[in-house]
């Protein structure tokens, strides 16, 4: 056996403390950092807050009635999501209404001209002397729109549709609406439905390709402020899973149909 005193391993206390050093620095970093950055989505937060309260301002100056239970945005770090809880939304003279018992807007905090509308089900729907209760199934809706308040792509899907008053259901549906390249005031429309049914009997699919002409840019505030439709030239149409020689007349033909057929109860 070994005697004689233990042996002692140096202890480099000067590297110690500049470790310690170090990672108070990075921490007290940290948490400026993370409260920047709270600070920054909190004012994304009210901007939110701010742009919806001025939105329901402008329809209502218009002749809108908007109605709403409560406002809340959550979604942090990462998002901004508004929702709207008991939402109605009834246009001046009656012909257009909206009820929703939760509408949400979502959007990332660094992407201000994005936003993804998702739409409970289920809702209540006026169009005209269309008047009936909507059930869907991820019904979702991505707007970009531009510095300037201009929209660019919409783009509105949902895996099903049903009228279940009216006996009528669509699934597969795809509909959007775009800039058309080049051209101020063209917009390419593009419908999809891959399923409808009327009464329990299969009459699709439907597929539309057209151009909408107008005599303005569109915009998000097309509530209070659409422009003139000076043109809608289609170029393709598809029903029942056969093509239009003459999109147009097929269109004039059986669009009517169809809404006579939705509307009856």
């Amino acid at each position: 056996m070994f005697s004689g005193p233990p042996f002692r391993c140096p202890l480099n206390t000067r590297r110690d403390a500049g470790e310690r050093v170090t990672m108070r620095i990075l921490i007290l970093i940290l948490l400026i950092a993370a409260g920047l950055y709270g600070g920054y989505w909190y004012l994304g937060v009210r901007d939110a807050r701010a742009d919806m309260a001025l939105f329901i301002e402008g329809l209502e100056d218009a002749g809108w009635r908007v109605e709403e239970d409560g406002l809340s945005i959550a979604g942090f770090p990462s998002r901004i999501d508004t929702t709207l809880t008991d939402l109605s939304v009834t246009a001046p003279d009656g012909g257009f209404g909206f009820r929703v018992g939760r509408l949400d807007i979502l959007r990332l905090v660094y992407r201000r001209d994005r936003e993804i509308i998702a739409v409970g089900s289920p809702a209540h729907v006026i169009v005209g002397g269309f008047d009936a209760d909507v059930e869907s199934e991820r019904l979702l809706a991505s707007i970009d729109v531009a510095g300037s308040g201009e929209l660019g792509e919409v783009v509105a899907t949902a895996d099903r549709i049903t009228l279940p008053e009216l006996d009528r259901e669509a699934s597969g549906i795809i509909a959007a609406i775009r800039p058309a390249t080049g051209v101020s005031g063209d917009y390419d429309v593009y419908v999809s439905i891959e399923s409808l049914l009327l009464n329990a009997e299969e009459i699709g699919p439907l597929l539309l390709e057209a151009t909408l002409t107008t005599d303005a840019p569109l915009t998000r505030d097309l509530a209070t402020d659409m422009p003139a439709i000076t043109g809608f030239e289609i170029r393709q149409f598809e029903f029942g899973g056969e093509a239009s020689e003459s999109p147009s007349d097929a269109v004039e033909t059986i669009l009517p149909g169809l809404l006579a057929e939705a509307q009856r109860q």
